[in-house]
């Protein structure tokens, strides 16, 4: 799930065109590897899962983050994939968990701004599928790599999260 907050400048701030991304933390430091459910008042099952949000601020001079309705053309990337050909994903925001090395893929929604066309704000990314991996013990640790690309394919600076503990039940 993403959740966008932005602001468009309105003093002449020369922004780059090329977006930029910068990690400003976690909602939270650690989370529990572990979906269990209990009965509500009403006998009704609910199941919880825990989840980890990350925060980023973004910039991007020319303001072209996202995807308008008709393009089927931008913001595709290809990964070599094990039978020699290539996997597609389709994003503006891309995070790759460090013991994996999983790619996964956000999308932005389109955003005009008018003729003001650079835009700041901040990015929150809910993942809500986390899983310690087949040898870890009690807790691991991991980060993300993320970058920002936008619908000319400029990509950000890849940068690095904090590190962050998930507890395995």
């Amino acid at each position: 799930m993403l959740f966008l907050v932005f602001s468009c400048s309105q003093e002449p701030e020369e922004i780059d065109k090329v977006p930029s991304l910068s990690f400003l933390g976690f909602k939270g430091d650690s989370a529990v590897n572990a979906k269990y459910s209990y009965r509500d008042s009403n006998g009704l099952n609910i199941e919880v899962k825990d989840t980890l949000i990350l925060r980023f601020e973004f910039r991007d001079g020319d303001g072209n983050l996202g995807h308008k309705d008709n393009d089927t053309i931008s913001n595709w990337v290809y990964i070599p994939n094990s039978q020699g050909s290539f996997d597609t994903l389709r994003g503006s925001i891309f995070l790759r968990d460090s013991r994996t090395d999983f790619l996964t893929a956000y999308s932005f929604p389109n955003i005009e701004n008018g003729n003001n066309n650079s835009l700041t704000g901040e990015i929150e990314i809910t993942i809500d599928h986390l899983f310690c991996s087949a040898f870890a013990s009690d807790t691991e640790r991991l980060y993300y790599s993320a970058y920002l690309m936008d619908r000319d394919s400029q990509v950000s600076d890849v940068i690095n999260t904090d590190t962050f503990l998930i507890i395995c039940n």
